[in-house]
């Protein structure tokens, strides 16, 4: 009947070590993945810092300047289906 208590204790203290581990894990996740949010709103501001650039003229590395040109296709393509929006909207008053 020892032998199961002591088992039993060193079963209870491995798990409890787990428990604390996984615990300690999911922590560790959790401040990943609060920096790899942080790197991507750093990399947002960085976009939006470049494309404000493109807009107003200035000169920029001619792989961003596609990247900017793109943006403008985009939204050039997002203004022309508000426009069917609207069309649309309007023939249903």
């Amino acid at each position: 009947m020892a032998d199961f208590m002591e088992q039993a204790k060193k079963m209870g203290a491995y798990a409890a070590d787990k428990a604390m581990d996984s615990a300690k894990i999911g922590k560790y996740k959790a401040g990943i993945a609060k920096q790899k949010s942080e790197i991507t709103d750093i990399k947002r501001k960085i976009g939006e810092y470049c494309y404000g650039k493109y807009v107003s003229g200035d000169k920029l590395d001619p792989a961003i300047e596609e990247y900017c040109a793109a943006i403008e296709e985009c939204n050039d393509k997002v203004n022309e289906l508000e426009i069917k929006i609207g069309k649309v909207k309007a023939d249903e008053d």
